[in-house]
Protein backbone atom coordinates (compact mmCIF):
# COMPACT_ATOMS: atom_id res chain seq x y z
CA UNK A 1 0.00 0.00 0.00
CA UNK A 2 1.48 3.35 -1.04
CA UNK A 3 1.97 5.92 1.67
CA UNK A 4 0.03 9.15 1.41
CA UNK A 5 2.16 12.04 0.22
CA UNK A 6 2.07 15.17 2.36
CA UNK A 7 3.14 18.71 1.59
CA UNK A 8 4.34 19.63 5.08
CA UNK A 9 4.05 16.68 7.46
CA UNK A 10 7.18 14.57 7.61
CA UNK A 11 9.25 17.25 5.93
CA UNK A 12 12.50 18.55 7.48
CA UNK A 13 11.77 22.02 8.85
CA UNK A 14 13.71 24.38 11.03
CA UNK A 15 12.56 23.70 14.60
CA UNK A 16 10.68 26.73 15.87
CA UNK A 17 11.27 26.31 19.57
CA UNK A 18 15.03 25.73 19.56
CA UNK A 19 15.90 29.43 19.48
CA UNK A 20 14.47 30.08 22.95
CA UNK A 21 16.50 27.68 25.12
CA UNK A 22 19.60 28.20 22.96
CA UNK A 23 19.49 31.96 23.47
CA UNK A 24 18.39 31.78 27.12
CA UNK A 25 15.00 33.29 26.37
CA UNK A 26 12.89 30.25 27.30
CA UNK A 27 10.59 30.64 30.29
CA UNK A 28 10.72 27.75 32.75
CA UNK A 29 8.90 27.51 36.05
CA UNK A 30 11.76 28.89 38.12
CA UNK A 31 11.86 31.92 35.81
CA UNK A 32 8.41 32.94 37.01
CA UNK A 33 9.12 35.59 39.63
CA UNK A 34 6.21 36.95 41.67
CA UNK A 35 6.95 39.68 44.24
CA UNK A 36 6.77 38.48 47.83
CA UNK A 37 7.38 34.84 46.99
CA UNK A 38 8.38 32.53 49.82
CA UNK A 39 10.45 29.38 49.32
CA UNK A 40 9.94 25.86 50.63
CA UNK A 41 12.58 23.31 51.61
CA UNK A 42 11.94 19.81 52.93
CA UNK A 43 13.33 17.96 55.89
CA UNK A 44 13.69 14.40 54.61
CA UNK A 45 14.04 11.07 56.33
CA UNK A 46 17.54 9.52 56.46
CA UNK A 47 16.04 6.04 57.03
CA UNK A 48 13.67 3.80 55.09
CA UNK A 49 11.25 2.81 57.85
CA UNK A 50 10.86 4.38 61.27
CA UNK A 51 8.34 5.73 63.71
CA UNK A 52 8.54 9.48 64.22
CA UNK A 53 8.96 10.03 67.95
CA UNK A 54 9.62 13.78 68.04
CA UNK A 55 10.10 16.74 65.71
CA UNK A 56 11.66 19.91 67.15
CA UNK A 57 11.45 22.89 64.79
CA UNK A 58 12.34 25.60 67.32
CA UNK A 59 15.86 26.23 66.01
CA UNK A 60 14.62 26.36 62.44
CA UNK A 61 11.88 28.84 63.30
CA UNK A 62 14.48 31.08 64.97
CA UNK A 63 16.67 31.10 61.85
CA UNK A 64 16.75 34.45 59.98
CA UNK A 65 14.25 34.61 57.16
CA UNK A 66 12.10 31.66 58.28
CA UNK A 67 8.39 32.42 58.14
CA UNK A 68 6.67 29.11 58.81
CA UNK A 69 7.16 25.40 59.44
CA UNK A 70 4.80 22.46 59.03
CA UNK A 71 4.99 18.78 59.97
CA UNK A 72 2.92 15.75 59.14
CA UNK A 73 0.64 16.36 62.10
CA UNK A 74 -0.13 19.84 60.77
CA UNK A 75 -1.04 18.65 57.27
CA UNK A 76 -3.10 15.80 58.69
CA UNK A 77 -5.36 18.44 60.29
CA UNK A 78 -5.47 20.72 57.25
CA UNK A 79 -5.74 18.18 54.42
CA UNK A 80 -7.65 15.06 53.54
CA UNK A 81 -5.50 12.09 52.50
CA UNK A 82 -4.96 11.65 48.78
CA UNK A 83 -7.50 9.41 47.08
CA UNK A 84 -6.29 6.00 45.95
CA UNK A 85 -7.06 4.22 42.70
CA UNK A 86 -7.19 0.77 44.25
CA UNK A 87 -10.03 -0.62 46.32
CA UNK A 88 -9.66 -1.53 50.04
CA UNK A 89 -7.69 -2.56 51.95
CA UNK A 90 -5.00 -0.50 50.22
CA UNK A 91 -7.57 2.00 49.09
CA UNK A 92 -7.79 3.03 52.74
CA UNK A 93 -4.15 3.92 53.32
CA UNK A 94 -3.34 7.43 54.50
CA UNK A 95 -1.14 9.33 52.06
CA UNK A 96 -0.23 12.96 52.74
CA UNK A 97 2.45 15.31 51.34
CA UNK A 98 4.40 14.87 54.59
CA UNK A 99 4.96 11.70 56.63
CA UNK A 100 2.44 11.16 59.39
CA UNK A 101 3.38 9.00 62.41
CA UNK A 102 6.14 7.14 60.56
CA UNK A 103 8.38 7.35 57.50
CA UNK A 104 8.09 4.65 54.87
CA UNK A 105 11.04 5.30 52.51
CA UNK A 106 14.42 6.99 52.47
CA UNK A 107 13.98 10.65 51.60
CA UNK A 108 10.31 10.90 52.55
CA UNK A 109 9.50 14.50 53.59
CA UNK A 110 8.77 14.79 57.31
CA UNK A 111 8.63 18.59 57.61
CA UNK A 112 8.73 21.69 55.41
CA UNK A 113 10.35 25.04 56.09
CA UNK A 114 9.11 28.22 54.41
CA UNK A 115 11.43 31.22 54.27
CA UNK A 116 12.05 34.45 52.39
CA UNK A 117 14.82 32.84 50.33
CA UNK A 118 15.61 29.35 49.15
CA UNK A 119 18.97 29.50 50.92
CA UNK A 120 17.39 30.42 54.25
CA UNK A 121 14.81 27.63 53.88
CA UNK A 122 17.45 24.99 53.09
CA UNK A 123 19.76 26.15 55.90
CA UNK A 124 16.90 26.13 58.40
CA UNK A 125 15.78 22.66 57.31
CA UNK A 126 19.14 21.34 58.53
CA UNK A 127 18.32 22.68 62.01
CA UNK A 128 15.17 20.62 62.45
CA UNK A 129 15.69 17.80 64.95
CA UNK A 130 13.82 14.55 64.33
CA UNK A 131 13.92 11.55 66.64
CA UNK A 132 13.24 8.23 64.91
CA UNK A 133 12.52 4.75 66.24
CA UNK A 134 13.83 2.57 63.45
CA UNK A 135 11.65 -0.29 62.27
CA UNK A 136 12.42 -3.35 60.19
CA UNK A 137 12.15 -2.55 56.51
CA UNK A 138 11.29 -4.65 53.49
CA UNK A 139 12.75 -3.85 50.07
CA UNK A 140 11.90 -6.90 47.97
CA UNK A 141 8.37 -7.48 46.66
CA UNK A 142 8.38 -11.23 47.26
CA UNK A 143 9.76 -10.83 50.77
CA UNK A 144 7.07 -8.24 51.49
CA UNK A 145 4.35 -10.86 50.95
CA UNK A 146 5.79 -13.38 53.37
CA UNK A 147 4.12 -13.87 56.78
CA UNK A 148 5.65 -11.61 59.40
CA UNK A 149 7.11 -9.13 56.90
CA UNK A 150 7.11 -5.52 58.13
CA UNK A 151 3.97 -3.69 57.07
CA UNK A 152 4.53 -0.52 55.10
CA UNK A 153 1.05 0.72 56.01
CA UNK A 154 -0.28 -0.76 59.23
CA UNK A 155 -3.84 0.34 58.50
CA UNK A 156 -3.90 -1.79 55.33
CA UNK A 157 -2.87 -4.96 57.15
CA UNK A 158 -1.03 -6.20 54.06
CA UNK A 159 1.67 -5.13 51.62
CA UNK A 160 -0.29 -6.50 48.66
CA UNK A 161 -1.75 -3.73 46.51
CA UNK A 162 -3.49 -5.89 43.93
CA UNK A 163 -3.41 -9.41 42.54
CA UNK A 164 -4.83 -10.55 39.20
CA UNK A 165 -4.79 -13.59 36.93
CA UNK A 166 -4.75 -13.78 33.12
CA UNK A 167 -5.61 -17.26 31.81
CA UNK A 168 -5.51 -16.98 28.03
CA UNK A 169 -5.77 -19.70 25.44
CA UNK A 170 -5.05 -23.38 26.26
CA UNK A 171 -1.95 -23.21 28.41
CA UNK A 172 -2.03 -26.78 29.75
CA UNK A 173 -2.36 -28.18 26.21
CA UNK A 174 0.56 -26.04 25.03
CA UNK A 175 2.81 -27.36 27.78
CA UNK A 176 1.72 -30.94 27.08
CA UNK A 177 2.77 -30.55 23.45
CA UNK A 178 6.15 -28.98 24.23
CA UNK A 179 9.48 -30.64 23.47
CA UNK A 180 10.98 -28.77 26.41
CA UNK A 181 9.91 -26.56 29.29
CA UNK A 182 12.44 -23.89 30.19
CA UNK A 183 12.30 -22.13 33.56
CA UNK A 184 14.11 -18.98 34.63
CA UNK A 185 13.92 -15.80 36.70
CA UNK A 186 14.04 -12.38 35.05
CA UNK A 187 14.53 -9.12 36.93
CA UNK A 188 13.84 -5.60 35.67
CA UNK A 189 15.56 -3.05 37.89
CA UNK A 190 14.25 0.20 39.33
CA UNK A 191 15.59 3.43 37.82
CA UNK A 192 14.98 7.18 37.90
CA UNK A 193 13.82 9.08 34.77
CA UNK A 194 16.12 12.13 35.40
CA UNK A 195 14.62 15.02 33.39
CA UNK A 196 16.97 17.94 32.73
CA UNK A 197 14.72 20.13 34.88
CA UNK A 198 13.65 18.60 38.20
CA UNK A 199 10.11 19.10 39.49
CA UNK A 200 8.83 22.38 40.83
CA UNK A 201 5.69 24.28 41.78
CA UNK A 202 4.64 27.87 42.51
CA UNK A 203 1.27 28.64 44.07
CA UNK A 204 -0.58 31.88 44.72
CA UNK A 205 -3.79 32.46 46.67
CA UNK A 206 -6.49 35.03 45.88
CA UNK A 207 -8.28 35.65 49.16
CA UNK A 208 -11.04 37.73 47.51
CA UNK A 209 -12.03 34.75 45.34
CA UNK A 210 -10.86 32.00 47.71
CA UNK A 211 -9.01 30.54 44.74
CA UNK A 212 -5.57 29.11 44.02
CA UNK A 213 -3.33 29.38 40.98
CA UNK A 214 -0.78 26.57 40.77
CA UNK A 215 2.10 26.91 38.31
CA UNK A 216 3.47 23.42 37.80
CA UNK A 217 5.01 20.89 35.40
CA UNK A 218 2.62 17.99 35.99
CA UNK A 219 2.08 16.44 32.54
CA UNK A 220 -1.37 15.09 33.50
CA UNK A 221 -2.95 18.27 34.91
CA UNK A 222 -6.57 17.22 34.51
CA UNK A 223 -5.95 13.79 36.03
CA UNK A 224 -4.33 15.20 39.19
CA UNK A 225 -6.74 18.08 39.79
CA UNK A 226 -9.15 15.74 41.62
CA UNK A 227 -6.21 14.50 43.74
CA UNK A 228 -5.14 18.02 44.65
CA UNK A 229 -8.62 19.43 45.15
CA UNK A 230 -9.76 16.42 47.16
CA UNK A 231 -6.85 16.87 49.55
CA UNK A 232 -7.32 20.65 49.77
CA UNK A 233 -11.09 20.25 50.22
CA UNK A 234 -11.69 22.76 47.44
CA UNK A 235 -13.76 22.41 44.25
CA UNK A 236 -11.80 22.26 40.95
CA UNK A 237 -13.43 25.54 39.90
CA UNK A 238 -11.33 27.25 42.58
CA UNK A 239 -7.98 25.80 41.42
CA UNK A 240 -6.28 27.08 38.29
CA UNK A 241 -3.48 24.96 36.81
CA UNK A 242 -0.88 26.69 34.62
CA UNK A 243 2.15 25.27 32.81
CA UNK A 244 4.99 27.57 31.77
CA UNK A 245 5.81 27.71 28.04
CA UNK A 246 8.89 25.53 28.56
CA UNK A 247 9.31 22.37 30.62
CA UNK A 248 12.67 20.63 30.76
CA UNK A 249 11.57 17.03 30.27
CA UNK A 250 9.36 14.74 32.28
CA UNK A 251 9.32 11.11 31.05
CA UNK A 252 6.36 10.54 33.38
CA UNK A 253 8.32 11.13 36.58
CA UNK A 254 6.71 14.52 37.24
CA UNK A 255 3.17 13.16 37.29
CA UNK A 256 3.43 12.31 40.96
CA UNK A 257 4.60 15.82 41.89
CA UNK A 258 0.98 16.59 42.75
CA UNK A 259 2.08 15.90 46.33
CA UNK A 260 4.39 18.95 46.18
CA UNK A 261 1.70 21.01 44.45
CA UNK A 262 -0.82 20.22 47.18
CA UNK A 263 1.49 21.20 50.03
CA UNK A 264 2.72 24.39 48.33
CA UNK A 265 -0.89 25.38 47.56
CA UNK A 266 -1.89 24.77 51.17
CA UNK A 267 0.97 26.97 52.40
CA UNK A 268 0.17 29.73 49.91
CA UNK A 269 -3.40 29.76 51.19
CA UNK A 270 -2.30 29.62 54.83
CA UNK A 271 0.32 32.38 54.54
CA UNK A 272 -1.54 34.38 51.87
CA UNK A 273 1.68 34.78 49.92
CA UNK A 274 3.14 33.05 46.86
CA UNK A 275 5.15 29.93 47.74
CA UNK A 276 7.64 28.18 45.47
CA UNK A 277 9.41 24.82 45.66
CA UNK A 278 12.11 23.70 43.26
CA UNK A 279 13.36 20.14 43.59
CA UNK A 280 17.14 19.67 43.71
CA UNK A 281 18.91 17.09 41.55
CA UNK A 282 19.76 15.09 44.69
CA UNK A 283 16.10 15.02 45.74
CA UNK A 284 15.07 14.05 42.23
CA UNK A 285 17.41 11.04 42.10
CA UNK A 286 17.02 9.84 45.69
CA UNK A 287 13.34 10.24 46.34
CA UNK A 288 11.77 11.64 43.22
CA UNK A 289 9.57 9.03 41.61
CA UNK A 290 11.15 5.98 40.00
CA UNK A 291 10.16 3.38 37.44
CA UNK A 292 8.61 0.15 38.73
CA UNK A 293 10.93 -2.78 39.30
CA UNK A 294 9.56 -6.17 38.41
CA UNK A 295 10.50 -9.81 38.94
CA UNK A 296 9.31 -12.55 36.55
CA UNK A 297 9.32 -16.28 37.37
CA UNK A 298 8.77 -17.78 33.94
CA UNK A 299 8.10 -21.20 32.44
CA UNK A 300 8.05 -21.38 28.67
CA UNK A 301 6.86 -24.30 26.56
CA UNK A 302 8.94 -24.64 23.38
CA UNK A 303 9.51 -26.86 20.39
CA UNK A 304 13.04 -27.90 19.42
CA UNK A 305 13.09 -25.36 16.60
CA UNK A 306 12.48 -22.49 19.08
CA UNK A 307 8.76 -22.06 18.50
CA UNK A 308 7.13 -20.88 21.73
CA UNK A 309 3.86 -22.66 22.43
CA UNK A 310 2.93 -21.14 25.76
CA UNK A 311 4.02 -19.17 28.80
CA UNK A 312 3.38 -19.36 32.52
CA UNK A 313 4.61 -16.50 34.68
CA UNK A 314 4.38 -15.28 38.24
CA UNK A 315 5.12 -11.58 38.27
CA UNK A 316 5.90 -9.40 41.29
CA UNK A 317 5.82 -5.63 40.82
CA UNK A 318 7.45 -3.37 43.42
CA UNK A 319 5.68 0.01 43.45
CA UNK A 320 7.42 1.37 46.54
CA UNK A 321 5.92 2.91 49.65
CA UNK A 322 2.77 4.55 48.22
CA UNK A 323 0.67 3.26 45.29
CA UNK A 324 -0.54 6.70 44.10
CA UNK A 325 -0.93 6.09 40.34
CA UNK A 326 -0.86 2.38 40.98
CA UNK A 327 -2.04 -0.29 40.54
CA UNK A 328 -2.63 0.92 36.97
CA UNK A 329 0.72 -0.63 36.01
CA UNK A 330 -0.59 -4.01 37.15
CA UNK A 331 -2.87 -4.12 34.09
CA UNK A 332 -1.50 -1.71 31.47
CA UNK A 333 1.09 -4.25 30.26
CA UNK A 334 -1.82 -6.37 28.99
CA UNK A 335 -2.11 -4.00 26.01
CA UNK A 336 0.92 -5.84 24.65
CA UNK A 337 0.45 -9.23 26.33
CA UNK A 338 2.47 -11.25 23.76
CA UNK A 339 4.61 -8.33 22.56
CA UNK A 340 5.26 -8.84 18.84
CA UNK A 341 5.16 -12.60 19.13
CA UNK A 342 2.43 -15.03 18.04
CA UNK A 343 2.02 -16.68 21.43
CA UNK A 344 -1.65 -17.41 22.14
CA UNK A 345 -1.41 -19.51 25.31
CA UNK A 346 -0.44 -17.40 28.32
CA UNK A 347 -1.09 -17.75 32.05
CA UNK A 348 0.06 -14.84 34.21
CA UNK A 349 -0.41 -14.31 37.91
CA UNK A 350 0.44 -10.70 38.72
CA UNK A 351 0.97 -9.24 42.19
CA UNK A 352 1.78 -5.63 42.92
CA UNK A 353 3.40 -4.99 46.27
CA UNK A 354 4.39 -2.07 48.50
CA UNK A 355 7.87 -1.93 50.02
CA UNK A 356 10.07 0.59 51.83
CA UNK A 357 11.44 2.00 48.60
CA UNK A 358 10.49 5.35 47.08
CA UNK A 359 7.17 5.70 45.24
CA UNK A 360 7.03 4.96 41.54
CA UNK A 361 5.46 6.87 38.68
CA UNK A 362 4.25 6.00 35.16
CA UNK A 363 7.69 6.48 33.64
CA UNK A 364 7.98 6.40 29.83
CA UNK A 365 6.87 3.08 28.36
CA UNK A 366 5.08 2.53 31.67
CA UNK A 367 4.56 -1.14 32.55
CA UNK A 368 4.83 -2.24 28.90
CA UNK A 369 8.59 -1.58 29.00
CA UNK A 370 9.04 -4.12 31.78
CA UNK A 371 6.77 -6.61 30.04
CA UNK A 372 8.49 -6.29 26.67
CA UNK A 373 11.82 -6.70 28.47
CA UNK A 374 10.56 -10.05 29.77
CA UNK A 375 9.77 -11.24 26.24
CA UNK A 376 13.13 -10.15 24.87
CA UNK A 377 14.99 -11.88 27.68
CA UNK A 378 12.87 -14.98 27.07
CA UNK A 379 13.92 -15.06 23.43
CA UNK A 380 17.57 -14.95 24.43
CA UNK A 381 17.06 -17.60 27.13
CA UNK A 382 15.28 -19.95 24.70
CA UNK A 383 18.04 -19.45 22.12
CA UNK A 384 20.75 -20.19 24.67
CA UNK A 385 19.04 -23.28 26.08
CA UNK A 386 18.32 -24.76 22.63
CA UNK A 387 21.62 -23.74 21.05
CA UNK A 388 19.90 -21.53 18.49
CA UNK A 389 20.62 -18.07 17.14
CA UNK A 390 18.60 -15.44 19.10
CA UNK A 391 17.71 -13.63 15.88
CA UNK A 392 16.28 -16.82 14.37
CA UNK A 393 14.23 -17.52 17.51
CA UNK A 394 12.68 -14.07 17.22
CA UNK A 395 11.98 -14.46 13.52
CA UNK A 396 10.33 -17.82 14.11
CA UNK A 397 7.94 -16.39 16.69
CA UNK A 398 7.06 -12.97 15.23
CA UNK A 399 3.44 -12.30 14.27
CA UNK A 400 3.28 -12.75 10.49
CA UNK A 401 2.21 -10.01 8.09
CA UNK A 402 -0.23 -12.46 6.48
CA UNK A 403 -2.07 -12.75 9.81
CA UNK A 404 -2.77 -9.01 10.05
CA UNK A 405 -5.02 -7.71 11.43
CA UNK A 406 -4.09 -9.96 14.33
CA UNK A 407 -6.04 -10.41 17.53
CA UNK A 408 -3.80 -11.02 20.54
CA UNK A 409 -4.75 -13.39 23.36
CA UNK A 410 -6.02 -10.54 25.55
CA UNK A 411 -8.17 -9.13 22.73
CA UNK A 412 -5.80 -6.39 21.58
CA UNK A 413 -6.02 -5.87 17.82
CA UNK A 414 -2.77 -5.40 15.89
CA UNK A 415 -4.03 -3.51 12.85
CA UNK A 416 -1.00 -4.05 10.63
CA UNK A 417 2.74 -4.39 10.28
CA UNK A 418 5.37 -6.60 8.71
CA UNK A 419 7.53 -7.35 11.74
CA UNK A 420 9.60 -10.03 10.04
CA UNK A 421 10.56 -7.76 7.16
CA UNK A 422 11.40 -4.91 9.55
CA UNK A 423 13.54 -7.19 11.70
CA UNK A 424 15.42 -8.59 8.71
CA UNK A 425 16.12 -5.04 7.53
CA UNK A 426 17.56 -4.32 10.98
CA UNK A 427 19.80 -7.40 10.80
CA UNK A 428 21.03 -6.34 7.35
CA UNK A 429 21.73 -2.80 8.56
CA UNK A 430 23.68 -4.20 11.51
CA UNK A 431 25.64 -6.57 9.23
CA UNK A 432 24.59 -9.20 11.71
CA UNK A 433 26.13 -12.25 10.02
CA UNK A 434 29.51 -10.52 9.78
CA UNK A 435 29.50 -9.54 13.44
CA UNK A 436 28.55 -13.04 14.60
CA UNK A 437 31.60 -14.41 12.77
CA UNK A 438 33.81 -11.69 14.22
CA UNK A 439 32.44 -12.43 17.66
CA UNK A 440 33.66 -16.02 17.40
CA UNK A 441 37.07 -14.93 16.10
CA UNK A 442 37.47 -12.35 18.88
CA UNK A 443 36.37 -14.83 21.53
CA UNK A 444 39.21 -17.17 20.53
CA UNK A 445 41.56 -14.26 21.22
CA UNK A 446 39.87 -13.59 24.60
CA UNK A 447 38.34 -10.41 23.28
CA UNK A 448 34.65 -10.24 24.09
CA UNK A 449 31.95 -8.23 22.36
CA UNK A 450 28.21 -8.34 22.93
CA UNK A 451 25.57 -8.34 20.22
CA UNK A 452 22.04 -7.50 21.23
CA UNK A 453 18.77 -6.38 19.72
CA UNK A 454 15.11 -6.39 20.53
CA UNK A 455 11.81 -6.55 18.68
CA UNK A 456 9.29 -4.45 20.55
CA UNK A 457 5.90 -2.89 19.92
CA UNK A 458 4.19 -0.42 22.21
CA UNK A 459 0.73 1.04 22.45
CA UNK A 460 0.22 4.81 22.44
CA UNK A 461 -2.58 6.97 23.87
CA UNK A 462 -3.66 4.81 26.79
CA UNK A 463 -7.27 3.90 27.53
CA UNK A 464 -8.16 4.52 31.17
CA UNK A 465 -10.87 1.90 30.82
CA UNK A 466 -8.17 -0.64 31.71
CA UNK A 467 -8.11 0.71 35.25
CA UNK A 468 -11.63 -0.62 35.70
CA UNK A 469 -10.05 -4.08 35.74
CA UNK A 470 -8.61 -3.19 39.14
CA UNK A 471 -11.42 -0.95 40.37
CA UNK A 472 -14.81 -1.11 38.68
CA UNK A 473 -15.81 2.11 40.44
CA UNK A 474 -12.93 4.12 38.97
CA UNK A 475 -14.66 7.21 37.49
CA UNK A 476 -12.43 7.66 34.41
CA UNK A 477 -12.44 5.73 31.14
CA UNK A 478 -11.30 6.16 27.55
CA UNK A 479 -9.07 9.06 26.52
CA UNK A 480 -9.67 12.45 24.97
CA UNK A 481 -7.96 15.64 23.91
CA UNK A 482 -9.13 19.10 22.88
CA UNK A 483 -7.82 21.58 20.35
CA UNK A 484 -8.73 24.95 18.93
CA UNK A 485 -7.69 26.55 15.64
CA UNK A 486 -8.78 30.13 14.99
CA UNK A 487 -8.03 33.18 12.87
CA UNK A 488 -7.51 36.19 15.08
CA UNK A 489 -8.44 39.80 14.29
CA UNK A 490 -5.15 40.35 12.50
CA UNK A 491 -5.55 37.34 10.26
CA UNK A 492 -3.05 35.16 12.17
CA UNK A 493 -3.86 31.45 12.43
CA UNK A 494 -3.60 30.47 16.11
CA UNK A 495 -3.63 26.91 17.43
CA UNK A 496 -3.94 25.56 20.95
CA UNK A 497 -4.32 22.16 22.53
CA UNK A 498 -4.42 20.64 26.01
CA UNK A 499 -0.97 19.07 25.88
CA UNK A 500 2.20 20.78 27.11
CA UNK A 501 5.55 20.58 25.38
CA UNK A 502 8.17 18.90 27.58
CA UNK A 503 10.72 18.73 24.79
CA UNK A 504 8.78 17.18 21.89
CA UNK A 505 8.80 20.30 19.64
CA UNK A 506 5.04 20.79 19.65
CA UNK A 507 5.26 24.26 18.07
CA UNK A 508 6.89 22.78 14.98
CA UNK A 509 5.02 19.48 14.79
CA UNK A 510 1.56 20.85 15.42
CA UNK A 511 2.13 23.77 13.04
CA UNK A 512 2.89 21.20 10.31
CA UNK A 513 -0.39 19.39 10.99
CA UNK A 514 -2.48 22.56 10.88
CA UNK A 515 -0.58 23.83 7.83
CA UNK A 516 -1.29 20.56 6.01
CA UNK A 517 -5.02 20.95 6.58
CA UNK A 518 -5.12 24.66 5.66
CA UNK A 519 -2.60 24.38 2.80
CA UNK A 520 -0.39 27.14 4.10
CA UNK A 521 3.22 27.53 5.20
CA UNK A 522 3.80 26.27 8.79
CA UNK A 523 5.70 29.48 9.59
CA UNK A 524 2.36 31.27 9.45
CA UNK A 525 0.86 29.10 12.22
CA UNK A 526 1.16 30.44 15.76
CA UNK A 527 1.02 27.55 18.22
CA UNK A 528 0.47 28.79 21.77
CA UNK A 529 2.55 26.83 24.25
CA UNK A 530 1.80 25.96 27.86
CA UNK A 531 -1.40 24.93 29.62
CA UNK A 532 -4.04 26.95 31.46
CA UNK A 533 -7.13 25.32 32.92
CA UNK A 534 -9.00 28.67 32.88
CA UNK A 535 -8.10 30.37 29.60
CA UNK A 536 -6.80 27.40 27.64
CA UNK A 537 -8.47 24.51 25.88
CA UNK A 538 -8.57 21.07 27.46
CA UNK A 539 -10.49 17.82 27.82
CA UNK A 540 -10.92 15.48 30.77
CA UNK A 541 -7.74 13.54 29.93
CA UNK A 542 -5.56 16.39 28.64
CA UNK A 543 -1.81 16.17 29.02
CA UNK A 544 1.50 15.07 27.57
CA UNK A 545 1.85 11.44 28.64
CA UNK A 546 1.53 7.90 27.27
CA UNK A 547 2.93 8.90 23.84
CA UNK A 548 -0.43 10.49 23.13
CA UNK A 549 0.33 14.05 22.00
CA UNK A 550 0.80 13.34 18.28
CA UNK A 551 -2.00 10.76 18.26
CA UNK A 552 -4.72 12.62 20.15
CA UNK A 553 -3.69 16.29 20.18
CA UNK A 554 -2.48 16.07 16.59
CA UNK A 555 -5.76 14.51 15.47
CA UNK A 556 -7.80 17.06 17.43
CA UNK A 557 -5.87 19.88 15.75
CA UNK A 558 -6.36 18.36 12.30
CA UNK A 559 -10.11 18.04 12.88
CA UNK A 560 -10.35 21.60 14.24
CA UNK A 561 -8.41 22.93 11.26
CA UNK A 562 -10.79 21.14 8.87
CA UNK A 563 -13.79 22.71 10.58
CA UNK A 564 -12.17 26.14 10.35
CA UNK A 565 -11.45 25.60 6.66
CA UNK A 566 -15.09 24.70 6.06
CA UNK A 567 -16.19 27.97 7.64
CA UNK A 568 -13.64 30.01 5.68
CA UNK A 569 -14.76 28.43 2.39
CA UNK A 570 -18.36 29.42 3.13
CA UNK A 571 -17.25 33.04 3.45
Amino acid sequence: MALQEYKWMGKPLKVKEDVYPITGKATYLDDIDIPGTLYLAYVRSPVAHARIKRIDTSKALAHPGVVHCVTGEDVKKALSPFMEITEPPNGKIYDYPLAVDKVRYFGEPVAAIVATSRYAAEDAAELVEVEYEQLGCVLDAEEALKPGAPLVHDEAGTNLVWRGVWDLGSVDTAFAQADRVIKDKIYFHRYAPIPLEPSGVLATYDESQDSLTIYNMIPMPMFVIPMICGALRMPPSKVRMIHPPNIGGSFGGKIMSYTHATLVALLAKTLKRPVKYMETRTENIESGTHSNERTFHVEVAVKKDGTILGLRAKIYDNCGAYPRYEPAGAVIWSQVTPGVYAVKNIFIEFAQVMTNKGPTSPVRGYSRLQHNFMWEKLMDIVARELGLDPAEVRLRNLIKAADMPYTGPSGTIYDGGDYERAFRKLLDALEYTKWRKLQEEYRAKKRYIGIGFSAVIDSAANNFGQVKIINKYFPVSGNSEAAMVMIDQGGQVVARTGTSDTGQSHSTTFAQIVAEELDMDPSRIEFQRGFDSVSGVWAAHSGAYASRSAVLAGTALALAARKLKEKVVLL
